[in-house]
């Protein structure tokens, strides 16, 4: 069974990013982050989660508890039209026909980035 430091490096190089880099997207360090992949140190619960989350993995596969690496999403599923209506909003948003907040647009185009980035 593989330890908590090894799915860790596992999916940060999968993801080809250096631990500096991880340790700023999750706001911790670099030396924690060395120490959880060389199994010296565990994380606490909230950097749990926020490795989990960036990862899109379950708490259980960092852990080592499930085999398989788990995908949140493949749990979810997409409501009917949800396409069709995100695609609508967009081309609103576009023609400048929309009311959106210029926040809201920086908060959407952050997570777009989040998203394109994470399907690489």
């Amino acid at each position: 069974m593989a330890t908590f430091g090894e799915i860790l490096k596992d999916l940060r190089t999968k993801r080809d990013i250096t631990q500096p880099e991880l340790a700023e997207i999750i706001s911790s360090s670099r030396v924690n982050i060395s120490n959880y992949e060389n199994n010296k140190a565990t994380p606490d619960y909230e950097t749990l989660i926020k490795l989990a989350n960036y990862f899109n993995v379950t708490t259980d596969y960092l852990l080592g508890r499930e085999n398989a690496e788990k995908h949140f999403f493949d749990k979810t599923r997409v409501e009917d039209g949800a396409k069709e209506k995100f695609l609508a909003e967009a081309e609103a948003l576009i023609r400048g026909k929309s009311e959106v907040k210029e926040e809201d647009i920086a908060h959407a185009l952050k997570f777009l980035e989040f998203v394109f980035k994470d399907s690489k």
